[in-house]
């Protein structure tokens, strides 16, 4: 059997720049209850992903004699079928459903699937969609390792970043030429009730031995707080920008901790969950106030 290794994780949010923001009137573009109910839910979700996840690298070893790692394993559908065991199990009296059909939009022809939808406890309602790096399907054999301190870029300043597609897919889904932070699922006829709208950005990372793990927070990883969403060939406006303090965030950093590999490389995750949207009970943008 493969020998025993441990892992090392890091939580992250923009919590406190969410806030500073707000006070300073450029942050209003959600309501204050719904960025309070994302900073006090979410990072306990992730935990109980987390926790799942170390369960499965652990199960694995028990069974085949050696490691499956989620970062080197899992694709799209299966990152976001975790997601939904770990909640399911955290919160027994939770509903969560994969692929769920809805409407999307104002336009009742513009059929779709939401990749998670979940209702937990009666305190929080929310509709995500997962994006993942083709990475997630090539098991990282022969990718070049990065250091951590290009994390936050290679999310965000690249043409086909994770960060941009899940803006583009966001803005398609609600069928407008602008970014509105209304959910698109607002308007589905007999499903109105408040949720979050949250997309989930999830990229494998590689470490050299050399690379220090170091104090990680949200500003250490993301060092430019104003990014540019790329467009695709359709997209009427070309040069969009959003600042990432005023979009409620909350992610962690799974990596393995004791080096057992040849190539000296250390393997892991990001995964980030952004809340791009929401809406009440009608089906209406709350009030930022």
């Amino acid at each position: 059997m493969e020998q025993q290794i441990e892992f090392e994780y890091k939580n992250f949010n923009n919590e406190a720049e969410f806030q500073l923001a707000w006070k300073e009137q450029e942050g209003k573009r959600y309501s204050v209850d719904n960025a309070k109910l994302f900073f006090e839910s979410i990072p306990e979700i992730l935990a109980a992903w987390q926790e799942y996840l170390l369960r499965y690298c652990d199960k694995s070893r028990e069974l085949f004699g050696k490691y499956e790692f989620p970062w080197e394993r899992f694709d799209e559908p299966t990152w976001v079928s975790s997601l939904a065991v770990a909640i399911a199990k955290k919160y027994p009296d939770a509903m969560v459903i994969e692929e769920l059909p809805v409407t999307k939009g104002k336009n009742e022809s513009q059929k779709g699937n939401a990749d998670l939808w979940c209702s937990l406890e009666n305190r929080l309602n929310f509709y995500l969609e997962a994006k993942t790096s083709p990475w997630a399907k090539n098991h990282l054999k022969g990718a070049k390792p990065y250091s951590f301190q290009s994390i936050g870029a290679k999310l965000t300043s690249e043409k086909n970043s994770l960060i941009s597609r899940a803006f583009r897919d966001y803005q398609k889904s609600a069928g407008k030429n602008y970014i509105s932070s209304k959910s698109p699922h607002s308007d589905e006829a007999g499903r109105n009730h408040p949720h979050l709208f949250l997309s989930l950005v999830i990229r494998p990372v590689s470490w050299d031995e050399k690379d220090e793990w170091g104090a990680i927070s949200f500003t250490t990883i993301f060092k430019e707080k104003d990014i540019q969403i790329f467009p695709d060939k359709s997209d009427v406006d070309k040069n969009r920008t959003r600042n990432l303090h005023r979009i409620p965030m909350a992610g962690f950093i799974l990596r393995e901790k004791n080096i057992l590999r040849k190539d000296k490389k250390i393997f892991g995750c990001i995964a980030l969950v952004m809340m791009m949207g929401e809406s009440d009970q009608k089906g209406r943008k709350p009030t930022s106030n």
